[in-house]
């Protein structure tokens, strides 16, 4: 009977120290606690400041989401000309060669389909297909137009 108290008492005494475990895990980072409601209202950025100095928080630098409008606006501020020159009738080279590097950029760094692409730029799909497979083929044997398009992707993912 004294056995069993002790291996009882065993038992306990083990389911304890699992207990701690579970509620305190050695690896885990203690919580650094904070009452901003205490703090003046300058300090309450002075400490986040503090934390993200401190290593506790890492402070990231997301890049503005890649879309449609934007893609086009680095375009058409790079060479110049209004958004709306991409999108209208001009067949002029500076212009057809900005909205085929757009629709490059398009069907690259964005999910639209062709035919929404089209509709965004009063095209038909098929345009847009032949575009993005013309600016391969140039990208592949013109170097200067594959800097140019390394240099709208640095912007456009800055």
């Amino acid at each position: 009977m004294e056995e069993h108290i002790m291996d009882t008492q065993g038992y306990s005494q083990k389911a304890k120290e699992i207990r701690d475990r579970l509620m305190r895990p050695p690896n885990a980072v203690t919580d650094t606690p904070i009452d901003l409601k205490r703090l003046p209202k300058g300090a309450v950025w002075a400490e986040c400041r503090r934390l993200l100095t401190d290593g506790a928080v890492q402070e990231h630098h997301y890049p503005k989401p890649i879309t449609f409008p934007r893609i086009v606006q680095i375009v058409a501020d790079y060479f110049g000309i209004g958004v709306l020159d991409i999108s209208g009738p001009d067949r002029r080279m500076w212009c057809v060669t900005a909205r085929q590097i757009a629709i490059y950029l398009a069907c690259k760094h964005t999910k639209l389909s062709s035919n929404l692409i089209g509709q965004r730029l009063n095209r038909d799909h098929s345009t847009i297909v032949h575009s993005r497979q013309k600016m391969e083929r140039v990208l592949a044997s013109n170097e200067g137009m594959a800097r140019l398009v390394v240099e709208l992707e640095r912007r456009l993912l800055e």
